[in-house]
């Protein structure tokens, strides 16, 4: 999934029905979506510190890479829906819980 500290479409794509397996979609949803988020910063970090060494360095790589994720995580909804199992089974749990002591 990662290559050099990133995470590529694919990889995230890839990750949508695990999530959504385990999760309602509203939860799947929101993690992904941090996934994304937390993408982005990095890419505005390294583009911060290139700049910080040379002011004059080449930052559309990572506009570019902010931009495709910031389209992905505006399409979220569209990618994520609600499985046939919620729509069933309103208002109970998709996964249980083991409390160990």
């Amino acid at each position: 999934m990662h290559t050099n500290g990133e995470v590529n479409k694919t990889s995230i794509e890839s990750l949508i029905p695990i999530y959504t397996d385990l999760f309602e979609p509203k939860e799947a949803m929101e993690m992904v979506k941090k996934i994304i988020e937390d993408q982005i910063n990095t890419y505005k970090v390294m583009a911060l510190s290139d700049w910080i060494k040379n002011h004059d360095v080449d930052q559309s790589n990572y506009e570019e890479k902010i931009n495709e994720l910031q389209k992905m995580k505006a399409s979220l909804p569209k990618m994520i829906t609600t499985p046939e199992k919620f729509k069933t089974q309103k208002n109970t749990p998709s996964y249980t819980l083991k409390v160990v002591r």
